[in-house]
Formats: structure tokens, C-alpha cells, sequence
């Protein structure tokens, strides 16, 4: 079972990030924990027993668009079912008509679990990765809204 509930900063103390997604989050979002936490709606994701499994959110860049983030613990596929449908529950009640998330070229895991949610590429951000790499832009957008 997992449970979600309102993300603040200090939930990234007590769980491990996988280090290179969160190399790729620090320069590929602006801000910081704390800009995060109130640029828009963003979620903890606990396990039964308490554990972190995901942090993610939405950075607003106006009332009907923003742009997706999360960060996944090292055992979040532990639990990747439920965490999906927490996930895709999350996406389902925000208000946005268009969400992007940026997901690294090649990470063929990330790629899937972004269709997964319905959210279709639209390209590829050359050498926007800190280390010279590639993200693949995807995006979702609702026309019934």
C-alpha cells in the first residue's frame, strides 16, 4: 500500500536518491527543495512501512501549465505497481492542461514509465544533461480541459 501525502524539503534527508537522477534534477529544474515545495503541487510517496519511495511534484509555470519532477528511492521498484497508480492518480486530479517532464535519452525504464502515464515525446533537449547528455522531452496534454 502506499500512501501520499503533502511533500516538504526535509523528506529528501530520509531517503537515498539515486544519485544520478538527482544530479539531473538539480540542473535540469530550477530551484531548490524549498522552491519546489511551493512552486506548485508536489507529493511524498511512503511504502506500509513508512520508507520513501518517491518525491515528486509540479513546477507551475502558469495556471494551466507546468512542468513534472521526481525523485525515486533506490528500492522504489519495490513497490513500482502502486506507485504507478499513486502516480498516475496524482497526475489525474491536478488542473493542469499541459504537463512536461524531461526524462535522460536512453534511460529506456524512464521512457516506458512516462508513456505508462500518458505522456507522449515531443523531442529530444540536446546536451541539456550535466554531464553533456540528452533528455527527451514528454508532455501531456488534455484536451478536455
Amino acid at each position: 500500500m502506499i500512501t501520499v501525502a503533502p511533500f516538504y524539503p526535509g523528506d529528501l534527508a530520509e531517503f537515498a536518491v539515486q544519485p544520478w537522477q538527482h544530479a539531473d534534477l538539480l540542473a535540469h529544474t530550477p530551484g531548490t527543495p524549498e522552491f519546489w515545495a511551493s512552486s506548485g503541487p508536489a507529493f511524498t510517496a511512503r511504502n506500509a512501512e513508512g520508507h520513501i519511495l518517491q518525491c515528486s511534484g509540479f513546477v507551475e509555470n502558469h495556471g494551466r501549465y507546468a512542468s513534472a519532477w521526481a525523485l525515486l528511492s533506490a528500492d522504489w521498484s519495490s513497490a513500482k505497481v502502486a506507485l504507478h497508480r499513486a502516480t498516475r492518480r496524482v497526475i489525474a486530479e491536478t488542473r493542469y492542461v499541459r504537463i512536461d517532464m524531461s526524462v535522460r535519452s536512453g534511460f529506456a525504464a524512464a521512457h516506458e514509465w512516462a508513456r505508462m502515464l500518458g505522456f507522449v515525446r515531443e523531442g529530444t533537449l540536446r546536451r541539456a544533461a550535466p554531464d553533456g547528455g540528452d533528455f527527451d522531452i514528454y508532455a501531456l496534454v488534455r484536451e478536455d480541459r
